[in-house]
């Protein structure tokens, strides 16, 4: 069926809403041009088509669009303002993150916070930390959650002009009110159950793209499950490489296959699995029979695989339950970061490496 532009605009802007990306408004009309690439016009069209279903407030003059709820009625109260703040769209997060955000902004909508999210570039220290200022100053919130904070944006959250709460990232060494799983423990208490199976060539991709984490792990490994193990051939079960894409990672395994003829693999989400599986399909790798693979981050997308995937299930709700817990408390600026397990769900997909495999 052909949809006119200001239709196809609309199934667009739809999406997004339904899946998080704006909470109580829509952003002003030239974010909108640029992020949908089409003319102030366009939009306009667009948003009257939204307005009509009832998914978006009338306009007034000089704000911006609302956005309703199921009842036609602007959405939460204005009284207490949530800002979460991420390094990526909500859409452009992987499927558990995703989950976890999402699940963190209805939950805080429900107890009647006016909720917003905004996101930017982590990557650059100084220049991230002049942006959150910023931020801030726009928006004024009561409160604030940084998702996957990087240690200098964990630094500044110490001493922020608002109550901030740090959710997983890179901020161990910061104090202050957080909560996190350790994704250095779930590698290695990973590694080290392939390793005690039996297996002496591990493949650990580390796709975070953050050096400080592939660090991290390194020397929790070097302490832990790989003590007696080389530091050059524990290196080389830690290939460097930023965010595997798809097209990436097209070309990631039979590089990685080629030099380290793996027997186990460590994969982080389930969209490196299914590519993992993609590769083994093709090249008639038998899990677990030639190759053992633990997934890091369970989520919903790998429970339909046959056979189930040994896997780490991630807290979604304890993580969602300990920001809850912080919102409700009075506000303060210090507090304490707290480690969630994940605990570990055995599957089909580790077991001991074929005889010949395994020196």
């Amino acid at each position: 069926m052909w949809l006119r532009k200001d239709q196809q605009v609309a199934n667009a802007l739809r999406s997004l809403i339904e899946n998080g990306e704006w909470q109580q408004q829509l952003p002003g009309y030239r974010t909108l041009e640029q992020r949908l690439q089409v003319h102030r016009k366009v939009v306009e069209r667009a948003l009257s088509l939204l307005e009509t279903e009832g998914l978006i407030a009338p306009a007034e003059p000089g704000k911006r669009r609302k956005i309703c709820n199921r009842a036609g009625e602007p959405a939460a109260s204005a009284s207490r303002r949530l800002l979460m703040v991420g390094p990526k769209p909500i859409h452009a997060c992987s499927p558990t993150h995703r989950a976890v955000l999402l699940e963190v902004l209805q939950q805080a909508e429900k107890r009647g916070w006016d909720t917003h999210f905004h996101h930017f570039d982590f990557d650059f220290p100084r220049r991230a930390v002049n942006a959150m200022k910023q931020i801030v100053a726009d928006h004024r919130p009561t409160r604030l959650v940084l998702s996957s904070p990087t240690s200098a944006l964990g630094k500044w959250a110490e001493t922020a002009p608002v109550p901030c709460f740090l959710m997983g990232g890179a901020f161990l060494s910061c104090s202050g009110a957080g909560v996190a799983v350790s994704f250095s423990d779930m590698v290695c208490a990973a590694a080290k159950r392939l390793w005690n199976l039996g297996h002496r060539r591990l493949l650990i991709p580390i796709v975070s793209g953050k050096a400080e984490i592939r660090d991290h792990v390194l020397r929790d490994s070097a302490a832990g499950w790989a003590r007696d193990i080389p530091r050059v051939q524990l290196e080389a079960m830690f290939p460097e490489q930023g965010e595997l894409l798809p097209d990436v990672l097209r070309g990631f395994w039979p590089k990685q296959f080629a030099r380290l003829k793996p027997t186990a693999v460590v994969v982080k989400e389930s969209n490196e699995l299914l590519s993992l599986l993609s590769y083994c399909n093709r090249h008639a790798i038998a899990i677990p029979g030639q190759l053992s693979v633990i997934l890091i981050s369970g989520d919903k997308a790998c429970l339909w695989i046959d056979p189930s995937p040994d896997r780490f299930e991630f807290p979604v709700e304890g993580l969602c339950r300990e920001v809850m817990h912080w919102l409700d408390l009075p506000p303060a600026k210090d507090g304490k970061l707290k480690i969630l397990e994940a605990p570990y769900q055995a599957g089909g997909t580790a077991a001991p490496p074929p005889a010949e495999r395994a020196q």
